[in-house]
């Protein structure tokens, strides 16, 4: 970008504009993406998911990784339920395939299973959704007081952890 393209405010934005309408009579509307911000690291997801398939299944010791291209159902559910809990905190499709070594088109498939198996109730696929979604909150960690920068610092909509929630009281125990 060259030296009479970079704005550094919002004055500098709007005097352009000013000019811009000026020399050409035209309007033009700037508008800024607001910075992607995600509250939990993909890898966080993906560690959480297997620890729990490997605390409910201790002697399935042949399964070294996520990655893994067993099709028993009990890893499955846990690898299809992370996929559809990353998918809901807003990571795409496309971006969760890859991490896994997998497409965009299994990750749906897992989306689709994960919501049908808790429409129904389905008792793995239930309980593998609480236990990841215990295991983040674990790792979720607290912000040191001794921080001093502030990044980010507005308040965001985090819609994952209203659902959870949501289900959590809804659903007996």
């Amino acid at each position: 970008m060259s030296k009479n393209q970079q704005f550094k405010s919002k004055k500098d934005i709007i005097n352009f504009r000013k000019r811009y309408k000026k020399n050409y009579g035209v309007d033009l509307y700037i508008y800024a993406r607001k910075q992607d911000i995600r509250v939990i690291p993909i890898e966080i997801y993906i560690k959480a998911a297997f620890e729990c398939f490997k605390e409910e299944n201790p002697d399935l010791t042949d399964i070294k990784t996520i990655h893994n291209e067993s099709r028993l159902r009990c890893f499955l559910v846990y690898k299809q339920v992370m996929c559809y809990l990353a998918n809901k905190d807003g990571y795409s499709k496309n971006f969760i395939g890859r991490k896994l070594g997998k497409n965009h088109a299994t990750v749906i498939n897992s989306c689709i299973r994960t919501e049908n198996g808790l429409e129904v109730n389905d008792e793995l696929v239930v309980k593998a959704y609480h236990q990841i979604i215990n295991k983040l909150t674990e790792n979720v960690g607290t912000i040191p007081e001794n921080l001093k920068i502030k990044d980010h610092s507005e308040s965001s909509v985090d819609t994952i952890w209203d659902e959870a929630r949501r289900f959590l009281a809804q659903s007996p125990k």
